[in-house]
Parts: structure tokens; C-alpha cells; sequence
């Protein structure tokens, strides 16, 4: 994540494994960003971990100039829960399984 997000702004880790990331991008490299960070999560080889998967979402401030911060953290954890559930089951794995 700091390979790729970092030169946009700042990333705080806010629990575990739960991070926030305050960006400024410009439009038309927004999804180049994404492509870039989904590409470096894809390449990641680890020692003890063989792959890595990684959950996201995010919202662009001017989506809705009446978001308060405390509405943009919900909505983009209500787009992160999205993206795992569409992660779990395109990938056939069972989250619920250990």
C-alpha cells in the first residue's frame, strides 16, 4: 500500500488489519491507482504467506458535498464490505471456514 498510495498523501492504520488512506488524485488517474494497487497486492510473495488479498473501498470527496468525514468513513466501509463479499465469492473460498 505505501509503494502505491503514499506519493497521493498520508495511510493510518486504524485497527488490525483495517487501514485509511487520505488521497488526493486526480480524476483521470483514479483508476490507473487502483489497477496499480490491485496489481502490487496480486504480485506480493510473502516468506511464510504464499499470496495476499486485499478488501477496499473508497469515496471521492466531492461525490456529495453534504457528506460530513464520520458519512465518508461509513460509505466507505459499507463499499469495503462490497468488495470482500464479491472477492468471497468469486473466488470460491469460505470466509466462515478455518
Amino acid at each position: 500500500m505505501c509503494n502505491v498510495l503514499r506519493p497521493y498523501g498520508k495511510l493510518f492504520r486504524i485497527g488490525g488489519d483495517e487501514f485509511v488512506a487520505l488521497l488526493h488524485v486526480v480524476p483521470s488517474e483514479r483508476k490507473n491507482l487502483c489497477n496499480r494497487l490491485r496489481a502490487e497486492v496480486t504480485s506480493w510473495r510473502g516468506k511464510f504467506i504464499k499470496s495476499l488479498s486485499l478488501s477496499y473501498g473508497y469515496v471521492i470527496a466531492d461525490e456529495n458535498a453534504n457528506y460530513t468525514f464520520d458519512e465518508m468513513v461509513r460509505e466507505a466501509d459499507r463499499r469495503m464490505y462490497e468488495n470482500k463479499s464479491e472477492y468471497y465469492k468469486n473466488s470460491g473460498l469460505d470466509r466462515r471456514r478455518r
